[in-house]
Formats: structure tokens, C-alpha cells, sequence
């Protein structure tokens, strides 16, 4: 973490009572909210103007953890590499006798330009800094435990130097999801990662922001495009060969319950067969659990769960989203976890289970294995976030209604069970305080009922409640 980034990340000790995870106590990295003081346009305007070029000057000279994200020959670079490999030259060759050679090669030119990532550091730094602006305006703060924070740069620095990518797994609840990772990694120092985003993302104006700093679009379906996925493949491949790191959601799309879901095997059998057929020499896994108090997209991912049809994303629907820049979601917990040596990872499964690696049916076995065992360490990490505990009371109570003294008793009774079973609870504070921001935060689901004796809380929303 650089030393002027007090402004960005606050270190805090939290004491017990507030914050514990069953072994010592945490210290987190805390994103301060900024409020601005003068309401007057021109000298708030003055004062983003003048943030915005303090964010710029301070990061221009910085060690950078890993391989030059924004080396000005990257992409010439990797367009030659994948057009000359022998696996898209052999898809060229069958494809050619059908639609004809400069065709099918016009056609595999289009795709690479069309699929790869594009960063831009002169481009990225100002949308970094407004993606900073914009999620201070959203959430009242994102906690980063320290140890693992440093821990994971030590492994960083070591990728770096066996030139051998980190390969970031997070969870998936919500869009933010590829911001605050990216955020994470800009102010630390560790070279941003590659990230593979749907293809519904590529929209006008979002799709070049996303793009510009790492994202490239893939479609969800690859059918018989058999150039396509050729040309896919050697691209991720080519990136880890590099050293790049690359991040990517092992549950595909994000999750409209709440909890992790059955993981897809398309982008963990590239990365194991690149380990298998010694084209990469090794990758670092890193399970990330991203929790969040209220995710943005709840309201619509009901909506999608009562049988409304998903909505494409579009121009539209990104300007309807500046309206939440009106409302707050509370707090974002990040937790990763040790990174893991894929090749460890596989000598140490196909040894238990006797695998024959030569074998595709116990190749697709292994990628099976280390899907599961890598969503296995993310719920590992995951903590148990203050919403969740309120609302499992209210959903869990006999009454209609439940008193504010009984509902408090109640969440520090479930707090402590959790810790007795070895889980985590992110940022408890005050029990009588957290369920009151709780109650606030998740609004018109929750009715609140104060009388003269007492406040009685009342779940609403009970399906909506539910995916907390």
C-alpha cells in the first residue's frame, strides 16, 4: 500500500467486541467516506479537479508488482502469437476449404481484435479515480484484512519473478464485483488482471470503459464456432504464459440467491490442460470471497427469481443506475485466501484418486475436483455479514413481529454459535447499532413499529429478505 494512500485506505484495529474471526484480531483497510463541506457547485467541482490530478500525479512512478499491464506492444504482440500458433493455423486450414483462405483469416483478425483486452494507462487512472468517487458514494466502507492483504502481495512478488500468473477467483454477486478487485489491486501495487466479462457487458460507452482497463467479452455459448474457441484458447493461454493475471467467476454468472453456485468448468479446463500440456509452467489460485451488506442489483435479481425475464443491459438501464448513487449499501468485506499452486493442486488430487492424466474422461474428473475444492476454500473465507444475521432472526421467528431487545439478544446469541463453529463475522459493532443501520439499510423490507414501551421490527419482504 503506498505511503499517500491514507486518503484512499485507512488502516483500523478493530477490538474484539467489534470485529473477530476466531483466530487474533483483524486489522482492515477502511475506505473513509468523504463528504464534502461547501455545497456550492463550482467549489466542489474545484475540489474533484483538484483530488483528481493529486490521483494522478501520485501514481504515476510506482512499483508495480508483476508483469507491464500496459506494455505499449501487448497487443501486437499477443494478436502475432495467437495468429501463428499451430492450433489456429489448423483451424484456418480446415475452415479455409470451405469459405476460402482470406476470408476465414479476415474472419480470425476480427475476433482476436474483437475479443482481447485493450488497457490504457492514460485512460485507466481517471476511471479509476471515478470509480473510487462512485463507490465512496455507494458504501460506507470496504474492509481488506491486512495480513491477507500483505500476504498476497508476497505472493504477487514471487509470481513475478517465476514470471507465473495469479489466477483470482472471486465470488459473484454483483457488477461491482470486477470493480472493487481491480481497485484493490490498482492500490496496492499489484498488476491489475485481465478479467473475463459476458459478452452482454460490450455495450456502447461501458464496454470501452471495461475494456480499456482489462475486461475482454466472451460469448456465453460457443456452439460450433470452432475458430473461435481455438483463437479463445490460445488467448488465455497466451496471457498465462506471460505471466498475466487474470481473473475470471468460477459460478459464470452472478448469483441471484446469495450463495455460491454449481461452478463452470470452460476457463478452469483452459487453465489445467495449459498446466498439463506444459505450455504454462505453473499458476497461483486465489479464492476471493467478495461480501456485501446489500447488493445493488437484489431488487432485480428478485424480480428474475419470481419469473420476470432477465433484462439485457443497455445505455438505458446503465443511465437508470445513476440514480443509486442517491442510496446506501453499507459495507463491502473482501477476504482472500492463501494462494494455492494449481500444480500442487493437481499432483496432490490425481495421486488421491489414481488418475490417469492422459485420459480425457479423467482430466474432465480432475477440473471437476479443483472447481469444487476452489469453491470449497472461498466458503471457507466468507464471513457472515451483519444483514445476515438480522435477517435470519426475523425470518426465523415465530411472531408476526419481534421486539427490539429480543431481536438484539437473539443476534448476539447467533453470533457467538457461528464463532463456536469455526466462521467468521465481518464488522459486529455495537449489537444495539448494527441491528438499527440493518433495519435502515434494507428499508421498505423490514416494518418498524415504535410504541411507548418498545420498537417491534417485522419482516416484509420475506422473499426478498431471503437472500441474505
Amino acid at each position: 500500500m503506498r505511503n499517500n494512500d491514507e486518503d484512499f485506505f485507512k488502516l483500523r484495529v478493530e477490538e474484539e467486541d467489534d470485529h473477530y474471526d476466531g483466530d487474533d484480531y483483524d486489522q482492515l483497510y477502511q475506505y473513509p467516506i468523504h463528504q464534502p463541506t461547501d455545497k456550492s457547485i463550482t467549489n466542489n467541482l474545484r475540489m474533484n479537479l483538484k483530488e483528481m490530478k493529486t490521483f494522478l500525479t501520485e501514481y504515476q512512478l510506482s512499483e508495480v508488482y508483476g508483469q507491464d499491464f500496459f506494455h505499449k506492444d501487448l497487443f501486437a504482440g499477443l494478436q502475432e502469437i495467437i495468429m501463428s500458433s499451430k492450433a489456429v493455423q489448423e483451424v484456418i486450414q480446415r475452415e479455409s476449404i470451405q469459405h476460402g483462405y482470406r476470408k476465414t483469416n479476415a474472419r480470425a483478425q476480427s475476433i482476436i481484435t474483437d475479443l482481447m483486452a485493450k488497457p490504457k494507462e492514460n485512460f485507466l487512472r481517471p476511471f479509476a479515480f471515478s470509480v473510487e468517487k462512485v463507490l465512496h458514494r455507494l458504501y460506507s466502507s470496504i474492509h481488506v484484512v491486512e495480513n491477507e492483504l500483505e500476504r498476497l502481495k508476497s505472493y504477487a512478488l514471487r509470481a513475478e519473478k517465476e514470471k507465473i500468473p495469479l489466477i483470482l477467483l472471486p465470488t459473484h454477486k454483483s457488477h461491482v464485483d470486477y470493480l472493487v478487485i481491480s481497485l484493490l489491486f490498482y492500490h496496492t501495487n499489484i498488476s491489475l488482471p485481465f478479467i473475463a466479462a459476458g459478452e452482454n457487458l460490450n455495450i456502447p460507452i461501458l464496454g470501452k470503459l471495461l475494456c480499456s482497463s482489462g475486461a475482454f467479452f466472451i460469448r456465453r455459448e460457443f456452439g460450433s464456432d470452432r475458430l473461435y474457441r481455438v483463437i479463445f484458447e490460445e488467448y488465455i493461454i497466451s496471457l498465462l504464459e506471460q505471466g498475466y493475471n487474470l481473473e475470471f467467476f468460477i459460478e459464470g454468472g452472478r448469483s441471484r440467491a446469495g450463495k455460491l453456485l454449481v461452478p463452470k468448468m470452460g476457463m478452469l479446463k483452459i487453465i489445467v490442460d495449459s498446466v498439463l500440456n506444459d505450455r504454462v509452467d505453473d499458476c497461483l489460485i486465489v479464492p476471493i470471497s467478495i461480501g456485501y451488506e446489500k447488493v445493488i442489483e437484489s431488487e432485480t435479481y428478485i424480480e428474475e427469481l419470481l419469473g420476470k425475464s432477465k433484462e439485457a443491459e443497455s445505455l438505458y438501464g446503465l443511465a437508470r443506475s445513476i440514480q443509486l448513487l442517491g442510496f446506501k449499501f453499507g459495507e463491502i468485506d473482501i477476504r482472500i485466501s492463501e494462494p494455492l499452486s494449481l500444480k500442487s493442486m493437481i499432483q496432490e488430487s490425481s495421486n488421491i484418486r489414481n488418475l490417469d492424466l492422459s485420459q480425457n474422461v479423467d482430466r474432465r474428473q480432475l477440473v471437476s475436483i479443483l472447481a469444487y475444492s476452489i469453491e470449497y476454500k472461498i466458503n471457507d473465507i466468507s464471513v457472515a455479514m451483519p444483514t445476515a444475521l438480522v435477517v435470519t432472526i426475523l425470518l426465523t421467528h415465530p411472531g408476526r413481529g419481534i421486539p427490539k431487545r429480543e431481536l438484539i439478544s437473539k443476534v448476539i446469541w447467533l453470533r457467538s454459535l457461528i464463532l463456536e463453529r469455526g466462521g467468521t463475522i465481518t464488522n459486529f459493532g455495537n449489537p444495539e447499532r448494527m441491528v438499527e443501520n440493518v433495519t435502515h439499510l434494507l428499508g421498505k423490507s423490514i416494518q418498524k413499529h415504535t410504541n411507548d414501551f418498545e420498537t417491534v421490527y417485522k419482516p416484509i419482504k420475506r422473499f426478498q429478505l431471503s437472500y441474505y
